[in-house]
């Protein structure tokens, strides 16, 4: 068996998800594979006058 430490991930993550909500610019996290939204934070939100957790049409793309 063998075991492992997963402390300082946990601790990374945790850091990663305090800046990344803190942060007041607009951020998005988007799965390459389909473009899907994965993450967003209350920048982009207040940007695409959208909600948390809302199921609303899909935002585009803009390139």
């Amino acid at each position: 068996m063998i075991l492992s430490d997963e402390t300082e991930r946990y601790d990374a993550e945790e850091r990663f998800e305090r800046t990344f909500n803190a942060n007041p610019a607009p951020a998005a996290i988007l799965r390459l594979l389909d473009l899907r939204y994965v993450k967003v934070n209350a920048g982009f939100l207040e940007l695409h006058r959208a909600e948390p957790g809302g199921r609303g049409r899909p935002l585009a793309l803009r390139a």
